[in-house]
């Protein structure tokens, strides 16, 4: 049991670290499509409905 909480605690740890290293990089002036929170949804329901159709793809016939 306390090996689990070790290891949960050092996961976390990565990964705050890696979010500290990757804040920055993202470049608003890159991206404009990103402009505003319901432009981000959009993109996200679009690669989802995507994903979604190509998954019945393999699965519906």
């Amino acid at each position: 049991m306390e090996m689990e909480k070790d290891n949960g605690r050092i996961w976390r740890e990565k990964q705050k670290n890696a979010l500290r290293r990757a804040a920055g990089i993202f470049k608003e002036a890159c991206y404009p499509e990103f402009a505003a929170a319901d432009d981000i949804y959009r993109w996200v329901r679009v690669l989802r409905e995507e994903a979604e159709d190509r998954r019945r793809g393999h699965f519906v016939q």
